[in-house]
């Protein structure tokens, strides 16, 4: 076994892009010094690469090499958004003298993407972007790339569990939002109000406030033309057809769902408050301060306190996913989950009768909220969305039961790695990873003509998603059989291509079970699910399951003992030659 505490000193032998991707590793468990020399390596080799120099503005001490970094990317890349907030950041705490974190222009956050904007209270993610696939804009190889992600859900034994929160969104550097929020701070009432929460939060939390926040309260008509300004200022029509595309190839959206429209549509339904890392702002949604409003502020303001105790801009979730999509969204679900429980705790020991009234009165949770939105979502989205905060919820008490508030703290310190660890807390606590599965080059038979779409992980909340929350409801298997499927995912990977001139789509995704039977028990279901979505079109294959649709689309299923491979391509012949890539299954 490497040990992990000594510096590499092999690493002119390692390949290219595992340079980048161990320096990465390293990063994540803050260990610098380590990462500084891999990222320079790569450098030497890879001087045109925008994603080594923004890295290595993290890995450097020094305010001034930080800076000199950031100007390396903006020269690669001017319209770099996150190159040119962070550029702005170091600047100014060279000017800040008192050593405090430094203040930055309202409105200048970044826009992250993830599939429709459906989420509820938490650190702001201006949900566009999608669960489980990373769209690559620039990576020619299966190499993680950069993605962007996040988002109460009460304890479901609790009666006021049932009418949790309103939505939050999650944002990213750019211009200032169009209207001007009303500031709650003009409001001396609702000042001392919010003055006496955050100090029963922080009591209850155990964390001091190192710094004040800014705290706004915007009136409902103000945020929609807020988020999709910054929305539009990140995303375009291209990048969002990619992503439908790869979320129709999972089947998880119709092919002839418009994300985009939608997406537009609703940036502003379901929100009630949000909290932004990387600009130190608080955001709450209404035109008054009553209980939801005050519930809403206790959840936020947990985010506010343990961003200043763990620095929440710099694990490598928020604005942008730096690794693997399952990773993020089981440290949001941490996050969420935290914000949460305390939100709860809050309203127990402080809450007052009248608050309880206008919470019940409400009547809704967090996945009501998205359900009961003007436009029914993806059903992938509304189980994303219980996964960061009901099972994010519950990771969080099985923490607390077993060392209160400290035993979460010290879960900033060790992230969950997988989706898999917050379902079932115990595989986290007993440090289960997941297994290691191949990844060949499908570029290398596909041709040039293809361009890779995404490469990334399902992790079992992504396994479970694909085979009961589908977009052909008829094909999902009920939901209860898909989680049991689900819970032996052992590890996995996905590989996404597509082809311009004929819009086509080639998916491989690769499972390991826990045990055979747990692999027999996955591929069952999967094969089920795929059997009716292909109108029970079976085509003879010798080693594997196979359908066809319109003579243009063809999905082979082939396992081992422990392995499943599903390969779903537009025809049999590029079907046949990427599953001889993958030789473990005959």
């Amino acid at each position: 076994m490497e040990d992990n505490s000594q510096p590499h000193n092999n690493q002119s032998a390692l390949p290219e892009h595992f340079l980048l991707q161990q320096a990465t590793e390293l990063m994540r468990e803050k260990r610098m010094q380590e990462a500084r020399p891999l990222l320079m390596q790569y450098l030497r080799l890879n001087p045109d690469s925008e994603k080594g120099w923004f890295l290595l503005s993290y890995a450097v001490a020094e305010p001034e090499r930080k800076a000199d970094c950031l100007r390396r990317v903006l020269e690669l890349n001017p319209t770099h958004l996150r190159a040119q907030e962070r550029l702005e950041q170091v600047k100014a705490s060279q000017e800040n003298a008192d050593g405090r974190k430094p203040k930055r222009k309202r409105g200048s956050f970044p826009i992250w993407t993830m599939a429709g904007l459906f989420t509820i209270l938490g650190i702001i993610v201006v949900a566009i972007g999608v669960w489980g696939f990373q769209i690559l804009r620039d990576a020619p190889r299966p190499e993680p790339q950069a993605v962007a992600q996040a988002t109460p859900t009460p304890s479901p034994t609790r009666q006021a569990s049932r009418v949790a929160s309103t939505s939050t969104a999650t944002i990213t550097p750019t211009p200032s939002p169009p209207a001007p929020p009303t500031q709650v701070q003009q409001n001396p009432q609702v000042a001392a109000q919010m003055d006496s929460i955050q100090n029963q939060v922080a009591e209850l939390r155990g964390l001091e406030a190192l710094y004040p926040i800014p705290r706004t309260l915007l009136e409902e008509g103000q945020v929609q033309p807020m988020l999709e300004g910054l929305y539009l200022q990140r995303n375009t029509k291209d990048t969002v057809t990619d992503q439908a595309r790869a979320l129709s190839a999972l089947g998880l959206i119709d092919p002839t769902y418009d994300l985009y429209s939608k997406t537009i549509n609703q940036l502003g339904e379901g929100l009630g408050g949000f909290y932004v890392p990387w600009a130190d702002e608080l955001f709450v949604i209404g035109n008054q301060f009553s209980g939801i409003e005050r519930l809403v502020f206790a959840h936020e303001y947990g985010h506010a306190l343990v961003d200043q105790h763990f620095a929440l801009e710099a694990i490598g979730v928020y604005p942008e996913c730096l690794t693997d999509t399952d990773r993020c969204l089981a440290i949001t679900a941490l996050i969420e989950g935290d914000a949460t429980y305390l939100m709860y705790a809050w309203l127990d020991a402080y809450g007052t009768e009248e608050d309880a009234n206008d919470i019940l009165e409400a009547q809704y949770t967090p996945t009501d909220r998205v359900i009961s939105s003007t436009n029914l979502p993806p059903l992938y989205l509304v189980r994303e969305t219980q996964f960061r905060y009901e099972d994010g919820y519950n990771f969080v008490q099985y923490l607390i039961e077993r060392g209160k508030w400290q035993m979460v703290d010290l879960a900033y310190g060790r992230f969950p790695a997988t989706s898999e660890q917050i379902l079932h807390p115990e595989k986290y606590q007993a440090g289960e990873i997941a297994k290691t599965v191949e990844t060949p080059d499908l570029q290398a038979v596909l041709g040039d003509d293809w361009r890779m779409l995404a490469f990334d992980t399902l992790g079992e909340l992504g396994t479970e998603m694909i085979l009961g929350y589908g977009a052909n409801y008829l094909a999902n298997v009920d939901p209860a059989t898909a989680k049991e499927a689900a819970q032996g995912w052992g590890g996995d990977n996905y590989q996404m291509y597509y082809k311009n001139t004929t819009n086509q789509k080639v998916l491989v995704v690769n499972w390991i079970g826990d045990s055979w039977t747990d692999t027999y028990e996955f591929t069952e279901a999967l094969e089920t699910r795929l059997h009716i979505h292909y109108r029970g079109n079976t085509v003879d294959h010798d080693s594997g399951a196979c359908w066809e649709l319109l003579n243009d689309h063809f999905s082979c299923v082939f396992k081992t003992k422990y392995k499943a491979l599903w390969i779903s391509a537009p025809s049999m012949e590029i079907l046949e030659q990427v599953h001889a890539l993958y030789p473990a299954f005959p």
